[in-house]
């Protein structure tokens, strides 16, 4: 699969990258808005998108509407990568507590999407992710 990380985390990150790579996978991982914007001009064919939740609001990341960056990934699925590719699988991939209001209001918002495939909770495993990218069906309840 060719994959889109979207994790502001570099270091967290690098060796969930390598995990996907070391399947056969092909990567490409984003850190913030600037680096998304360009990769979606970029109109690469995707087969999937891994989305974090949480991004500082920054670079095209309102703070009240993001809700402090809680929303960020939200926002950035919404304003960018839908746009662009709106038929790519996508799943969240979070440490955002599952049971705070927030997080329900954006999964209640995100699992609409038909892209939608699911919600993962940090860490977890790459099978998981994978096997969600490539359903047909989608996954409303979070994935530990």
């Amino acid at each position: 699969m060719y994959i889109l990380l979207v994790d502001d985390n570099y270091e967290d990150m690098v060796h969930f990258k390598d995990e996907l790579e070391l399947e056969g996978h092909r990567v490409v991982h984003v850190h913030d808005y600037k680096e998304l914007k360009i990769e979606c001009e970029s109109k690469n064919n995707y087969d999937g998108i891994i989305l974090d939740l949480m991004f500082p609001p920054e670079n095209g990341i309102p703070i009240k509407e993001s809700d402090y960056g809680y929303r960020g990934g939200q926002i950035l699925y919404n304003n960018l990568i839908k746009s662009s590719f709106p038929e790519v699988p996508f799943v969240i991939l979070t440490a955002m507590d599952k049971t705070t209001k927030i997080f329900n209001s954006i999964l209640d918002d995100l699992s609409k999407l038909p892209a939608f495939r699911g919600v993962f909770q940090k860490p977890t495993e790459v099978k998981n992710i994978l096997d969600a990218l490539m359903s047909q069906k989608k996954r409303g309840n979070i994935q530990s």
